[in-house]
């Protein structure tokens, strides 16, 4: 599936990404800020080397029961989930997708939205 995520590199955007890359979904984290898009994927990717890392340290050649209680390996599907993420400004995030999650603080919801109408 193809998701958005409006404000999606804040806390909730970001661990939102994870997870939901992890779990074979292609994700495009929006913000008002290329720029900062860009970055929080790079920092995501960082996060999931890490992880795979550790998890090949401590099971080495195992397969992990993780993400949904789905198998995987730590080497193809981690290095798939990197792949998974796309840092974009919001108005090109909720472009082509299935769903658009907005993961901004409720007081902005509103005026996040409204920069998104045609």
């Amino acid at each position: 599936m193809k998701i958005g995520l409006i404000g999606g590199t804040g806390n909730q955007g970001q661990g939102l990404a994870l997870r939901l890359a992890m779990a074979g979904h292609e994700i495009k984290i929006g913000s008002r800020n290329l720029e900062k898009a860009q970055k929080i994927v790079d920092e995501l990717n960082t996060h999931i080397d890490n992880v795979s890392a550790a998890l090949g340290l401590i099971f080495p050649g195992k397969k992990m029961d993780w993400v949904e209680k789905k198998e995987f390996t730590t080497s193809q599907e981690l290095e798939q989930a990197k792949n998974n993420l796309i840092g974009m400004q919001n108005e090109d995030a909720v472009k082509n997708v299935d769903a658009v999650l907005l993961t901004v603080p409720f007081q902005y919801a509103k005026s996040t939205l409204e920069q998104l109408l045609p």
